[in-house]
């Protein structure tokens, strides 16, 4: 006799794997220059171990019974910790394609559309949530962007070689310097994930470069690795110039290769921070790399009422994998949910 359950699980055991396919050729990159077959493995372990626990949230938790109830629960298991921290690919990501610039009104309606789905699935009930998302869709328009602020992409690489540091960080300064001399006063420039590097070491290089930017009430927002105690360090982004010394904490850090829990060498974390700063006279949300495909690390900045979401990252191991466009599909879709526009900054 068959187990349908059996198929179900294997279904989203697939879909979850195919989401997240490109551990295995970022795992093989990230860790290259250190143990390339080490890295390889290391990603094939992650990808099917994560693919099993997301889907076995599912087969655990589903059944034949109060299916609604049933679903409800497994969204917000795999929206929270601790299932959570690998909660990628979550459905309830696309809720801004379907009703942009309606809020939580909108994840509210995207969450009991599932819900009917599973417990009574007619077109007479699936109707009115269909023309609500048609006629958001047709009539909202994306929040405009705000004047003063810019994000800058850059193509810097891994720099894990005392070498690549030393170039890195001068043409990192290149780029900040030509982006200040082609800005006005007053802005606010945003730069990618850690492309500042160890700041226990780089602040001292940085302090010419910040006495420019005084000069013309620029700010801009850099990427680093700020050392902490023991052999710990807060991935982060750390302000200079005008408004200087606001450090802007990643609350999730990548498993494994930045959160270790087990050892002392690792990224810490900060769960439960709101992840929202006030910036002149705007509030800004930062989504730091691997937040940005997660559930609650937004939900919590989105509860603070953002004016701005800050998205920077740092992928260059991510080339030829598809994790860059997830990241940009999911926080393009906060922001039409939301309403906020959303600020990118990308280091390949």
């Amino acid at each position: 006799m068959r187990n349908p359950m059996g198929g179900f699980s294997g279904v989203i055991f697939f879909y979850y794997a195919a989401a997240s396919r490109g551990i295995l050729n970022g795992s093989s990159l990230f860790f290259a220059e250190t143990a390339l077959f080490r890295g390889i493995w290391l990603g094939i372990m992650l990808w099917l171990c994560s693919s099993t626990i997301l889907a076995a949230t599912w087969a655990i938790c589903w059944g034949h019974r109060f299916k609604a109830i049933r679903l409800l629960v497994i969204l917000i298991a795999l929206s929270c910790p601790p299932i959570g921290i690998i909660g990628w690919a979550n459905p309830l990501t696309s809720a801004g394609i379907y009703f942009p610039g309606l809020g939580w009104y909108g994840l509210m309606a995207l969450v009991v559309l599932f819900l009917v789905l599973v417990a009574s699935p007619r077109p007479t009930f699936i109707l009115p949530f269909a023309l609500v998302a048609i006629t958001f869709n047709v009539l909202h328009t994306r929040a405009e962007a705000i004047p003063g602020w810019t994000a800058i992409n850059t193509k810097l690489g891994g720099g894990q070689r005392d070498t690549d540091e030393f170039h890195r960080l001068q043409s990192l300064q290149s780029i900040v310097s030509k982006e200040s001399n082609s800005r006005d006063r007053g802005e606010i420039i945003v730069l990618p994930e850690l492309v500042g590097g160890d700041w226990s070491v780089n602040a001292m290089w940085w302090e010419d470069a910040e006495k420019a930017l005084q000069k013309k009430d620029q700010t801009v927002l850099l990427g680093i690795h700020r050392p902490m105690a023991g052999a710990s360090y807060s991935n982060s982004l750390i302000s200079i110039g005008a408004i200087s010394g606001r450090e802007l904490e990643d609350r999730v850090p990548v498993p494994i290769s930045m959160w270790k829990p087990w050892a002392e060498d690792g990224a810490v974390a900060h769960w439960w921070l709101s992840g929202t700063t006030q910036i002149k006279n705007k509030k800004v949300a930062h989504i730091i790399c691997y937040e940005q495909i997660l559930m609650w690390p937004i939900l919590i900045s989105a509860a603070n009422s953002p004016d701005l979401l800050i998205a920077p990252s740092n992928i260059w191991w991510a080339k030829q994998t598809s994790v860059a466009e997830i990241q940009r599909q999911a926080m393009t879709s906060w922001g039409l949910l939301f309403d906020i526009p959303v600020l990118f900054a990308v280091n390949s």
